[in-house]
């Protein structure tokens, strides 16, 4: 909200916008980010603990699943070329997906 704030104040809205620049500073690794410290949780008689925990393992195992494939396809398609792995969508008639992909910026060049 204070960014739109500062949006409102800073352009004139007679103005078409052309390009937006993003930058982003003091980004941690994703590892980095975990908690260190014992996490404390206040208990009740009306959860299934052991249900719950068996979630969080499922969930983690999730998403170590899912962590291990995002890698496998960057590296195929680092290694073959963005149109190694495509949608089932981009291989339909009229499809610009594969197209866009050999495209700088999704643009003709």
């Amino acid at each position: 909200k204070a960014v739109l704030g500062l949006y409102d104040r800073v352009i004139d809205p007679q103005l078409l916008i052309r390009r937006i620049n993003l930058s982003l500073n003091h980004i941690l690794p994703e590892d980095s980010n975990k908690v260190k410290e014992p996490v404390f949780e206040q208990l009740d008689i009306f959860t299934d603990y052991q249900a719950l925990e068996q979630k969080r393992q499922k969930d983690k195992a999730d998403e170590k699943k899912e962590r291990k494939l995002q890698e496998a396809m960057l590296q195929i398609k680092d290694k073959y070329g963005k149109n190694a792995i495509l949608k089932g969508t981009n291989l339909k008639e009229g499809a610009t997906g594969r197209d866009r992909n050999e495209q700088v910026g999704g643009h003709k060049a």
